[in-house]
């Protein structure tokens, strides 16, 4: 779409799989954006000798005017202290009210409106402290870590409107961690028996906290208690089947301890085999709903053959390509014989799945009669092979969109344990 001339002309052609798979990648590559151009300039001034080191603390944050008047127009700013004070930072607490006098504004017309304070602002918190209800008049929010339910209505709702994206608090019992070369991604549920799946970036020269945070997740046993606040909902990923929620810059953890009391009760209850479930439909690729004009399709790998040309794509002599064609397969599902297609713009995410020897011959020109010795190596491989796999067939053009390898001892707990 980068490259098209008209890259509203190119989405309007996808379809609705392939507009949720874009709006995601755009909704993260907006923040990863911001969070590179922040790490590449600390990792210059980190390596910059000349630079002076000279620094003063600050801390921000976000108030809300408190008043039983009306509210004003820009009735929310974004408050700075400079050199705070441990005293000032415990006394800034979520919900609770300070009086502030001397503050020192950037600019009247800026939104949010940008106050900052100094040695000369006075800082008290009001005494009493008003009644709950009228703080929450106000505009404040009390945080509640609710049902995963509530974030997947959420992730589901921005599939359909992408462009408002929100930032939620979740928990739930740690179902497992997957590490990649620059992330680290977190699949948790909790008595809805709702997924979600939290990712978060890392750079190749990642700092010693984050380093010792990332070791300290991946040592935690099944079953942990997780606390994530300020997660960034994304829209929701139909071939996992689960919310997803995005780690940003303002992210934290925090512990609840009432949550956690009422989470370690139902795993230790039987939530433990909801977890050990999810687990398994997870990894075997079980889609309870898959979108529409979409079907999934576990087997084997019977036959392989090559059934046409692509259109766009031409010889060059007596040479071909393995990558010019479209692969035909004939799939055994156990409860019949299927046939499905892979085009040419699909062919690299099959070879690393099916067999890592088909991306070294993808491109290279070999003759047909070459040609027709490679595609029997591989049509006898996969009819003797009793690898297992899921597929994603696009039911109007029969053509495989996604494939995972599936354990077969996997596949057959999940069955045995969802009866």
């Amino acid at each position: 779409m980068q490259i098209a001339l008209s890259p509203t002309s190119y989405r309007s052609q996808l379809n609705h799989t392939e507009k949720a798979q874009l709006d995601n990648w755009q909704s993260k590559r907006s923040a990863l954006v911001q969070e590179n151009t922040q790490k590449a300039v600390a990792k210059i001034l980190q390596n910059d000798t000349n630079l002076s080191r000279k620094s003063t603390p600050f801390v921000k944050f976000l108030v809300r005017a408190c008043s039983s008047r009306p509210k004003p127009t820009n009735h929310e700013a974004v408050l700075t202290i400079w050199n705070p004070t441990e005293e000032q930072i415990n006394l800034f607490q979520e919900g609770c009210v300070i009086r502030c006098k001397n503050l020192g504004v950037k600019s009247s017309t800026a939104h949010p409106l940008q106050l900052s304070a100094n040695s000369n602002t006075s800082l008290d918190k009001l005494t009493p402290q008003p009644p709950p209800s009228f703080v929450e008049s106000q505009g404040y929010e009390p945080r509640k870590f609710g049902y995963l339910m509530y974030s997947e209505i959420e992730s589901k709702r921005l599939s359909f409107s992408p462009t408002n994206s929100a930032e939620n608090d979740c928990c739930g019992c740690l179902i497992k961690a997957i590490e990649t070369s620059t992330r680290l991604l977190l699949y948790l549920t909790d008595e809805s028996k709702c997924v979600i799946r939290i990712e978060r970036e890392f750079d190749d020269c990642i700092h010693t906290s984050l380093h010792h945070w990332k070791k300290s997740i991946l040592d935690l046993p099944v079953g942990s208690c997780l606390f994530f606040r300020d997660i960034q909902i994304l829209p929701f990923d139909p071939w996992e089947d689960c919310a997803v929620g995005y780690w940003v810059e303002t992210s934290s953890q925090h512990n609840v301890k009432q949550r956690a009391m009422q989470l370690h009760q139902w795993y230790s209850s039987g939530g433990f085999a909801d977890c050990n479930l999810a687990d398994l439909r997870l990894s075997c690729g079980i889609v309870r709903q898959p979108p529409s004009n979409t079907a999934i399709l576990v087997g084997s790998i019977r036959s392989f053959e090559l059934i046409e040309m692509a259109s766009n794509q031409e010889s060059e002599g007596n040479f071909l390509r393995l990558q010019d064609f479209i692969w035909g397969l004939t799939i055994d599902s156990g409860n019949g014989i299927y046939r499905a297609a892979i085009t040419p713009n699909c062919h690299a995410q099959f070879a690393n799945v099916f067999q890592i020897s088909m991306n070294d011959i993808l491109q290279r020109q070999v003759s047909q009669q070459e040609l027709a010795i490679i595609v029997e190596y591989f049509d006898g491989y996969f009819s003797s092979s009793t690898d297992t796999f899921r597929f994603v067939v696009d039911t109007e053009s029969e053509c495989i969109i996604q494939v995972i390898k599936v354990c077969m001892a996997n596949l057959c707990k999940y069955v045995a344990c969802s009866e």
